[in-house]
């Protein structure tokens, strides 16, 4: 698959200067994955490990020229998840990491970052089980680390950072019922022991991670 950059809602217009994040040619995306399925007691099993990946060089834009030097991002991952079901009840575990290099050529250049080479890792594992195939639980971790950078990540309210670190973790926690076959309704709580970089005062203005905490509802209907 190939991506690129277009104006919204009229893709023969040019893009301008004004724009951010402008994709500079195609960004290319990969996913190739292993399946294997098989009976296992009264149930069915099945496993699937995969890789991913995107290459992409973006003008930052922003007021900044949409020409000259490019960030460019090269996302490699690797996926791994187990599914067990039953007639009545499943039981999901998935696992995935992402590292991405960036060479933030264009950022450096324009005084929008300190380095031009960084880099971040994530991590999200979680597990799901379902009962009568309705209702049941998911709980997820989640972890960012990468390398720090005073000026991309600089001290900002909401979403700045005292240390110029993106480090970042914490936990996902959510209920799902399906009552019906088209419709689903879910309550979710993201829990942020560590949020760019720190635990408290993460912002230098006085914001802890935990602030970040959010509840999310949503009822989805399919037709």
């Amino acid at each position: 698959t190939v991506y690129r950059s277009s104006q919204t809602g009229n893709p023969t217009v040019p893009l301008d200067s004004t724009a951010t994040g402008v994709i500079a040619g195609v960004a290319p995306y990969w996913r190739f994955a292993w399946d294997h399925p098989w009976s296992s007691g009264s149930g069915q099993s099945d496993l699937e490990i995969g890789t991913l990946g995107l290459n992409t060089h973006l003008y930052p834009g922003g007021g900044n020229p949409l020409s000259g030097p490019t960030d460019n991002y090269l996302d490699i991952g690797a996926d791994a998840q187990y599914q067990y079901i039953t007639s009545n009840n499943s039981l999901t575990l998935h696992a995935i990491y992402i590292h991405e290099r960036q060479e933030l050529n264009a950022s450096s250049a324009y005084g929008l970052a300190a380095s031009p080479n960084n880099h971040l890792n994530a991590w999200n594992v979680n597990a799901s089980y379902y009962w009568n195939e309705a209702y049941g639980p998911t709980i997820g971790y989640f972890r960012t680390t990468g390398s720090s950078d005073p000026v991309l990540y600089a001290p900002a309210s909401l979403s700045g950072s005292l240390t110029g670190s993106p480090d970042s973790n914490g936990w996902i926690l959510q209920w799902t019922w399906l009552p019906t076959l088209n419709v689903q309704a879910t309550a979710q709580y993201v829990i942020y022991n560590k949020f760019n970089g720190a635990s408290a005062n993460y912002d230098g203005s006085g914001r802890s991670a935990s602030d970040n905490n959010t509840l999310y509802l949503a009822l989805w209907l399919l037709w």
